[in-house]
Order: C-alpha cells, then structure tokens, then sequence
C-alpha cells in the first residue's frame, strides 16, 4: 500500500523514530492485536489508500514533517509537571520527572492516554507510565500511539461517536479526523 520511496517522497525530512519500518511494525501489530478493528483495510484499495493518506497527513502536521517526537513548548511540559500515571489516579505513583505532554506520530498528552495507550500496545497499563519517553523514542510506540489514536479515540461529531477511521471510511470526512484529533483543544 505504501512502499518506502513513496514514504520517503511524503516525508524527506522524516527523522527517527519515525521511519518506514517502525510504520509497518505498527501497522501489523495493531491488524495482529486488533483483527476486527484494522487499520487501512478498507474494502477496496481506494478506503485504504484514502485513510493511509488521512493518516499520514494528520501525523505530518502532528509531528511537525516527522521531524518532533516531543511536544515543543515548554509551558506545556511545565503545566503536565504534577500529573501523575496510575490507573487508580493516585499520587506519587512516578517521580516528579514523569511529564505525560505530547509524544508520538499523534501527540499523545495526558496520563489518562498514556495508561489506554500503554495497556492497548503493550497489555500493560503502566508500561509508557514508567517510561513515557518510550513514545518519543521507539519506531513501533511513536507511530503505535498515533494508530491508536487513531482508532480508539471517540470524538462526538453531529451526535454520533465516531473515531478518525470511522470518519474517514464512513463519511470521507478529512475534517472529522481532524476535529477528533484537534477538536478538544
């Protein structure tokens, strides 16, 4: 569907840990983990190649042309300063260098979704909590956090749940996968 000179054409400037090979890694361990819910699977080679190029220019804007794999601004670190990791909320469960701002293909911010993001990709909900910096800097989670995202994260668009993928394969709707990515903020 993508091959690594179309990948390399899309994204010149693409530096670690966003390469070609930590993308397919994602892709087939989310079809692997995930047999009902795939990623660009779609019933014809047009769904698919329509989400591939949803996704690929959602997380191009997102990580700045592949380029970040952390959020820039530091205001923003120092705000997520006090959040804390733990499924259950608790305090004190990581120590004060544990920031949770955006990391990844989609940048994923707030403990919250770096537990659901942890628990989907790696079956532990403390595995990115412990380390949150392994979004940032291992190929298969910085584009795994993005396809999950992608996938899981509902946003209400004309009262119906729909996550990116269900926007873009349902209802063509680019601006619905950008709303549910951008449209909380």
């Amino acid at each position: 569907l993508l091959t690594q000179t179309e990948f390399n054409a899309v994204a010149p400037s693409a530096t670690a840990p966003y390469t070609y090979a930590g993308l397919c890694t994602a892709i087939t361990d989310w079809n692997t983990d995930n047999p009902s819910n795939q990623i660009f699977m779609g019933t014809t080679e047009m769904e698919q190649r329509h989400e591939l190029a949803a996704f690929l220019g959602n997380t191009l804007h997102e990580s700045g042309g592949f380029a970040a794999a952390r959020e820039c601004e530091s205001d923003v670190r120092r705000q997520h300063r006090s959040i804390r990791c733990n499924v259950l909320q608790a305090a004190g469960y990581v120590a004060a260098d544990k920031l949770f701002f955006g990391r990844g293909a989609i940048q994923l911010s707030w403990n919250y979704n770096y537990i659901d993001a942890s628990l989907a990709i790696t079956g532990d909900a403390n595995t990115f909590c412990a380390s949150p910096d392994l979004v940032a800097t291992n190929e298969s989670y910085a584009w795994g956090v993005g396809i999950w995202f992608w996938m899981s994260h509902l946003k209400d668009l004309n009262s119906v749940a729909k996550s990116s993928h269900d926007s873009i394969l349902t209802d063509a709707n680019f601006g619905g996968t950008v709303y549910n990515i951008n449209g909380g903020l």
